[in-house]
């Protein structure tokens, strides 16, 4: 205990075993400990720390850290928040009294001792002035500083981690209020067991990935790549499988509570395994090639308007040949989908009916003529919900029938976005697909060989009455037919 003592005042983990000694260390816990030493040393402003339930991120980050740092800064202020002030409150007494031990005078000297007027737990001060104040993920802390800003999971269950309200609550309550304490110079610790992309800390790395705040992540999954368990002398890899196998634990709960991916690493609807790649552009002259957009209901509104170009082979396989994805105004992503459809010739188009239609549609029409770009176009009620529309997809993709080119830039985050479908961030690439197996699902294949018409397929027959015995043919197959009974009738005429 005396070696623990000596080293408390610099380090964390023997602070945390001189104080509870019965405190127990793992591997992981050595590696957050630095971790938020080095914010205490200036070295890190930004942690987000994620971790299973019940390995000890608590205890460590929003109990023995903060006694740790007021000890070696008795002057500092501490804010620290957690989903409820219940929790919270509980973690502030708990430090509170560890604080006011007299092995904390022992170790830091009697400034950094609780103050004698102290006694809420919620707020306290040390003899050197230092304020450490708790309270509730969106509860009032206007009018107090932080030199260090704890948050230690701000949301309670899956319901509220689902909840777009609570989302956009929480998000708003980090940005306008918690942010805005942090002093000069100070840092701010997340911890949290990851529930949803829409979390907190997938807001955060959204916000990094979009040149906000960088962050130093510290992570670990119960579980790792080699099946091993996080902290097996505590959770072993059984009391793992025994939480899988709870009838109500999803694929996404597991993998959100306990690896830290708020999504299933394989999707509800497509896995990882149906991704079958090319390496080399194929002959598309053999093919028929099709597209389909799907467009941005509001520009500016975080949504991508996206099309898509494939070609479908004599047997019936689907080549993924060409994508444009952007956040763009009207104008520019029409004029997107029309060089596409003169590029590649597409024989139709595919689009969703409905108000995006009525409000793009004659503009799209109109520069159709301006530039020439002919093409025809068929709409497809959205009337079903999204999972339902892509049916015809996901039948294509699980028969191994869809081929994606390996070497696009485009392709790792189309990929990731499929996989995270249908409770991803966003859907657009999948529901720009589900209109091309749609598609698809009502077309002809490829030929074997390209016929004298192949040229002309780029209008359809559609509405009107067809002969007797037609489906809704190209108007290149209806040309291929017609020469065909030509040539026979001539044959007959001259052997009449």
């Amino acid at each position: 205990m005396e070696k623990l003592r000596r080293n408390a005042h610099r380090d964390l983990l023997s602070y945390a075993q001189y104080m509870i000694p019965n405190y127990r260390v793992n591997h992981h816990h050595e590696k957050i400990a630095q971790a938020l030493m080095d914010c205490e040393a200036g070295l890190i402003d930004r942690l987000m720390i994620t971790t299973p339930p019940r390995h000890g991120k608590s205890l460590l980050a929003s109990v023995i850290f903060p006694g740790w740092y007021m000890g070696r800064n008795p002057g500092n202020e501490v804010i620290a928040a957690a989903y409820g002030k219940e929790l919270i409150s509980g973690f502030g007494r708990r430090l509170r009294n560890m604080v006011r031990d007299e092995r904390q005078s022992d170790i830091f000297g009697p400034e950094a001792a609780l103050s004698p007027e102290s006694r809420a737990r919620d707020m306290w001060l040390t003899n050197a002035g230092g304020v450490y104040r708790a309270s509730g993920v969106g509860g009032g802390i206007t009018g107090f500083g932080a030199h260090a800003g704890i948050i230690d999971d701000p949301v309670k269950s899956i319901e509220e981690a689902d909840s777009p309200t609570v989302q956009r609550a929480n998000w708003l309550w980090y940005q306008t209020d918690f942010y805005s304490r942090i002093m000069k110079g100070g840092f701010i610790v997340v911890i949290q067991t990851r529930w949803h992309e829409e979390d907190l800390a997938g807001k955060l790395l959204e916000a990094e990935e979009e040149g906000g705040d960088v962050w130093h992540k510290v992570h670990f999954p119960a579980i790792n790549e080699k099946g091993e368990a996080l902290w097996p002398d505590e959770y072993p890899v059984k009391h793992f499988d025994r939480i899988r196998a709870l009838p109500d634990m999803t694929a996404r709960m597991f993998n959100a509570l306990y690896q830290g991916n708020p999504l299933p690493e394989e999707g509800n609807l497509f896995q990882d395994s149906w991704f079958k790649t090319y390496a080399k552009m194929p002959d598309t002259g053999r093919m028929r090639l099709y597209g389909a957009s799907d467009y941005a209901v509001t520009y500016g509104g975080g949504d991508y308007t996206v099309h898509a170009v494939v070609g479908v082979d004599s047997e019936d396989r689907i080549w993924v040949l060409d994508l444009w994805r952007a956040q763009e105004s009207s104008d520019v992503s029409v004029d997107a989908q029309l060089l596409l459809m003169d590029k590649w010739k597409t024989l139709i188009w595919a689009e969703e009916s409905g108000q995006i239609l009525k409000s793009i549609g004659p503009f799209l029409q109109k520069r159709q003529r301006e530039l020439k770009a002919w093409g025809a176009r068929r709409q497809f009620s959205s009337a079903s919900d999204k999972a339902q529309r892509a049916q015809s997809f996901v039948a294509a993709m699980g028969s191994g029938r869809v081929l994606w080119p390996a070497h696009a830039p485009w392709y790792p985050a189309l990929k990731a976005e499929f996989l995270k479908f249908p409770v991803g961030r966003n859907d657009d690439q999948v529901d720009a697909f589900s209109l091309v197996g749609r598609l698809i699902s009502s077309m002809a294949s490829g030929v074997e060989k390209p016929g004298p018409a192949e040229a002309m397929a780029a209008l359809r027959v559609g509405g009107g009455a067809l002969p007797p015995g037609l489906r809704d043919f190209t108007y290149g197959e209806v040309a291929a037919d017609t020469m065909r009974r030509n040539k026979a009738r001539r044959r007959q005429m001259q052997y009449a």
